[in-house]
């Protein structure tokens, strides 16, 4: 009797530990979301860097009458810095975007082809450089790449003229200051280091083609004509601030 109560009461505990056991319920694991980067709106911010190219220069009109080259490959490389302003759109990981900027540049280039420190010298510099570019990227959080594409401009200052040791002689050198207009492509990658900034590094080619310059001289009634035609690789980096 005894052992029969005994195994009565194991059964009812196992039963009661089972029944325990089932009410148990598997609490969901937390889902954590990833905080996503806002690349929409207007932004502002400042850029600078390295460029290199060419600034050829063709004479058609010789006033001078001393100038010894019809045509003269000048090489330019120098600096620039200056100003961004843009507006992004995002949708999901695209990004659609206008950006413009403004740059104060030292592009220049001088070439003396016939070596000699008293003969003809051409020189070629991009003083200042402007564009007007789409932008579309994809956006993998604080990370966008993105394309671009455009319109430039350019302020270039072109000189030639006779050379006195090595420098232009005054009265005997010829020079004008062109607005040149052409085109941009080029590539970028931006990185989100805070909410409302985020640093750039960019990559731009740029034609401006060939620009007609009547470059007036002291010495002669008659003005220097010819044409310049610039391109040049730019390599920037920038700092931008979102609104």
């Amino acid at each position: 009797m005894r052992t029969s109560i005994g195994l009565l009461a194991a059964a009812l505990c196992m039963t009661s530990s089972a029944f325990a056991a089932d009410l148990v319920v598997d609490e969901p694991a937390a889902v954590v979301t990833a905080a996503t980067y806002d690349w929409n709106g207007f932004y502002a911010g400042i850029n600078g860097g390295y460029g290199a190219g060419s600034g050829d220069q063709e004479i058609t009109f010789d006033a001078l009458g001393y100038l010894d080259d019809d045509f003269v490959a000048v090489d330019i490389s120098g600096g620039f810095i200056g100003g961004t302003a843009g507006f992004n759109v995002q949708q999901d990981n695209l990004v659609f975007g206008i950006e413009g900027d403004l740059a104060w540049a030292n592009i220049t280039g001088f070439t003396n082809p016939d070596g000699s420190p008293s003969n003809d010298g051409y020189e070629t510099t991009i003083k200042a450089l402007g564009t007007l570019r789409g932008r579309v990227g994809f956006a993998s959080d604080a990370l966008l790449i993105y394309g671009t594409a455009g319109l430039a401009a350019g302020s270039v200052d072109v000189t030639n003229g006779d050379l006195t040791d090595n420098e232009f002689t005054p009265g005997r050198t010829a020079d004008a200051t062109v607005t040149a207009v052409g085109y941009v492509v080029g590539a970028g990658v931006e990185l989100g280091v805070a909410e409302n900034l985020s640093l750039k590094a960019e990559y731009n080619y740029i034609n401006l083609g060939s620009t007609d310059f009547v470059a007036p001289s002291d010495e002669v009634l008659a003005d220097e004509e010819g044409n310049v035609t610039v391109s040049a690789h730019l390599v920037k980096v920038g700092l931008n601030y979102s609104f």
